[in-house]
């Protein structure tokens, strides 16, 4: 059923899918906080692979990703920290950063998180990496009941290549915060350029976008 599009599925089937997605929407709001590996930001910029510094940063984040896999928090703030003592500049930082921005997510410790989040979104600024930072660091906000600092973690967000996905994200911060009509448009403007290839789930958004209270309703009440 996951290639049907919102037309083939019943109401009733539109429903239940609707009403699994909110069920996981504790889940849906800090997913993609672990996605990692080393391909992630684009290596062009820091010519890893030709210098002894960049193979030990290599090294030193290899040991990062064992304590991330091994979910050994004491490890992986040492192998971080390491990162950042050594190896100032290199886009391991951040890598590392983030793996253990997800540790915390995965223990509970969402406030750990975003303090750590934001500091690396503050200095991503600029980077081709800082939507995806700036994605991640909302969720937690939106998670944490923190609608007004997710809203202005998205305002700070630039560039178009995850614009959709910035204005779902909106859409689903404004519909808890009880804002229809402005989650509404927000769904809006998220179908109206999904990404090439899509960064959103378009069927999803539209049901998402259906589900809200028309203006008509919204009148009436």
């Amino acid at each position: 059923m996951s290639g049907n599009t919102v037309d083939d599925l019943t109401e009733d089937q539109q429903l239940e899918r609707l009403k699994s997605w909110w069920a996981e929407n504790g889940k849906a709001i800090i997913a993609g906080i672990a996605l990692g590996g080393a391909g992630l930001f684009g290596w062009n910029q820091w010519q890893a692979s030709k210098d002894s510094a960049a193979m030990a940063a290599s090294a030193q984040f290899d040991k990062a990703a064992e304590a991330s896999a091994a979910a050994d928090l004491t490890l992986l703030k040492q192998a971080v920290t390491a990162l950042q003592d050594e190896h100032a500049g290199s886009p391991y930082v951040t890598q590392g950063q983030l793996q253990l921005a997800a540790l915390h997510v995965q223990r509970g410790e969402m406030e750990e998180a975003e303090s750590l989040l934001d500091a690396v979104f503050q200095a991503s600024r600029g980077q081709p990496e800082q939507a995806i930072i700036g994605l991640r660091l909302a969720r937690v906000q939106l998670y944490r009941e923190n609608g007004d600092a997710a809203l202005a973690t998205l305002d700070a967000i630039s560039g178009s290549r995850y614009a959709s996905a910035v204005s779902e994200l909106r859409g689903d911060i404004l519909r808890k915060a009880g804002r229809d009509a402005e989650a509404r448009a927000a769904y809006s403007d998220a179908l109206s350029d999904p990404g090439s290839p899509p960064v959103i789930d378009a069927g999803m958004v539209e049901m998402k976008r259906a589900s809200l209270a028309t203006p008509e309703s919204d009148e009436a009440s």
